[in-house]
């Protein structure tokens, strides 16, 4: 990708970071890290540094994450498409 975004934030992209970076997103193509998913005692066993898997999952799916890739028109591409 041309630019790359959330390395800082690993495990920390709640919603206001993420509508940060998508608001200032620079032409071309770019990727925003992030590892979403649900916490459970598996997960929470296997990696004890507080990564926040629902945090992210919550901002990525929300209804301004969504009304700021439509307002930036933002097109969602996978690596596959690059």
């Amino acid at each position: 990708t041309d630019h790359f975004f959330g390395m800082l934030s690993g495990g920390q992209m709640d919603e206001p970071t993420l509508l940060s970076i998508l608001r200032r997103l620079p032409e071309g193509d770019s990727e925003i890290m992030v590892h979403p998913g649900e916490l459970d005692a598996d997960l929470a066993a296997k990696y004890s540094w507080g990564y926040h898997w629902e945090d992210e999952l919550q901002a990525l799916c929300s209804d301004r994450a969504t009304a700021a890739v439509q307002q930036q028109k933002i097109q969602l591409i996978s690596y596959r498409e690059l």
